[in-house]
């Protein structure tokens, strides 16, 4: 996959796997959560990701279907300055 942007965003929570004593876990990335991609997993459907310092594997269609590149502030700002 490439991605235009390593970093996403959540907009609806998603599963995810999590290595937990040495088994793979499934767990919930809430929704407003910021991920950066990491690179591919060892499965061709998943991508590595990075969430609060843990690295999980999440689906790559569910990166497309459930994240989204996070708004930038400084530029929506601006945006609505400009506007005004």
């Amino acid at each position: 996959m490439k991605t235009a942007a390593m970093r996403y965003q959540t907009h609806r929570p998603t599963i995810a796997l999590a290595l937990r004593d040495d088994h793979l876990a499934a767990v919930t990335i809430p929704a407003g959560k910021l991920m950066n991609i990491v690179g591919e997993g060892e499965d061709a459907r998943f991508l590595v990701v990075e969430v609060d310092g843990e690295q999980l594997q999440i689906f790559e269609s569910d990166l497309i279907d459930r994240c989204r590149a996070p708004r930038e502030r400084g530029k929506q700002s601006a945006t609505r300055s400009a506007g005004a």
